[in-house]
């Protein structure tokens, strides 16, 4: 068996971007956005890149994964990965305007979606 190596860091940012955007309720236009893998990719690279990566060398994942130990955050690192999502959503979605744009007016077509800066 060959041996592997693990990522730890981005496991656990990618689990703080699911929690980030768990509380945001359905058809709020960032979960919508950041439920597509284009802008999860972005968010996690960016996070990714301002923060020290930890890995972690192993021969079963299995193992990994089902043992907690190796995927707990201190509050100081959660809190960190939280302002630096906060950070770059604004930054990801100026970038990508044009894209942003398409996609809430397909979506607000699909669902009839009423954006939260529209006005009434």
């Amino acid at each position: 068996m060959s041996e592997q190596i693990i990522n730890v860091t981005a496991i656990l940012v990618q689990q703080e971007i699911d929690n980030f955007f768990a509380e945001y309720p359905d058809g709020n236009p960032y979960k919508i956005l950041f439920s597509l893998p284009y802008f999860q990719q972005q968010l996690l690279h960016k996070v990714l890149s301002q923060i020290p990566n930890h890995r972690l060398m192993t021969q079963d994942k299995a193992i990994f994964f089902n043992d907690d130990t190796y995927l707990n955050a201190s509050l100081k690192e959660k809190e960190i990965i939280d302002s630096l999502i906060l950070k770059n959503i604004p930054k990801i979605l100026t970038k990508n305007y044009q894209k942003v744009g398409e996609i809430l007016v397909k979506e607000r077509s699909k669902t009839n979606l009423s954006l939260i800066w529209e006005d009434d």
